[in-house]
């Protein structure tokens, strides 16, 4: 599922919730990593509410950091905006 406009985090998260049902992995969403980039920035804000507010779209990106952006043991370089 490919978005071409800024999404908005609670029409993502009705989205991204609706895509996840009946998938066995999180890493089976179809989202560029551009997108989740663009999201990651917009839920970094909210810290642990995130989980909370946006469950989907935290855990998408949260995986996508882990596939494309883990280097040797380093995970938490991934998000600069948290140190």
């Amino acid at each position: 599922m490919s978005y071409n406009k800024p999404m908005d985090l609670v029409e993502g998260e009705r989205k991204f919730a609706q895509e996840l049902e009946g998938k066995r992995l999180i890493c089976e969403v179809d989202i560029s990593h551009k997108e989740v980039s663009a999201l990651r920035s917009k839920i970094l804000c909210l810290h642990s509410h995130a989980w909370n507010l946006h469950p989907s779209i935290t855990a998408i990106t949260t995986v996508n950091a882990g596939v494309y952006e883990y280097h040797h043991g380093d995970f938490w370089s991934a998000f600069p905006e948290l140190k």
